[in-house]
């Protein structure tokens, strides 16, 4: 699999639910740079999103994320339940290092930041675009503790559930051999 990244301005997501999420974000923020996690209440989201959110806790004293939330479309599209596990333990590894990488730019930076994949499963195939927009939270209003994210995986999620599946599934039959 090759899986390539690309920081983009936000205004160049195409999905208008960022925009929406974007503007809520901003609101609960007030004058801070980022809200707290104990200002985000993910049932007053719109219900089609939700599925699509994730949560990341940044702990301060080593470099761990670990998913505090895991919105039920992202197992649906990759087949693993990620809550409580570092997004380095995703499949392929690959996808966890990028993933990883970008939590904590924007843990540097302390801004919102959107991210374009290019993912293509393998050499012979055409790329595929996923977009995803990465929010930063402070519980202590200095630092980033979390990171609330919301990927499309809704635009081609049938080829996106048919591609994760070859995944996991040479993933397991590597594991037997």
């Amino acid at each position: 699999m090759e899986i390539h990244k690309l920081e983009v301005a936000i205004s160049e997501l195409t999905n208008p639910n960022f925009s929406m999420l974007i503007k809520l974000w901003d609101a609960l923020r007030g004058h801070a740079f980022a809200p707290a996690w104990r200002d985000i209440d993910l049932s007053s989201f719109p219900g089609d999103i939700i599925p699509y959110i994730t949560v990341a806790d940044l702990l301060e004293h080593e470099p761990t994320v670990l998913y505090r939330f895991w919105g039920t479309g992202h197992t649906r599209v990759k087949g693993i339940d990620l809550t409580g596990k570092s997004p380095l333990a995703a499949t392929p590894p690959v996808v966890g290092q990028i993933i990883f990488q970008e939590y904590l730019q924007v843990r540097d930076k302390r801004v919102p930041m959107a991210f374009i994949h290019d993912i293509r499963p393998q050499s012979d195939t055409s790329s595929r675009f996923q977009e995803t927009l990465r929010l930063p939270l402070s519980n202590d209003g200095h630092t980033v503790t979390n990171v609330l994210s919301l990927a499309d995986w809704q635009t081609n999620q049938d080829y996106w559930v048919k591609m994760y599946g070859q995944i996991m599934r040479d993933a397991a039959s590597e594991v037997r051999l």
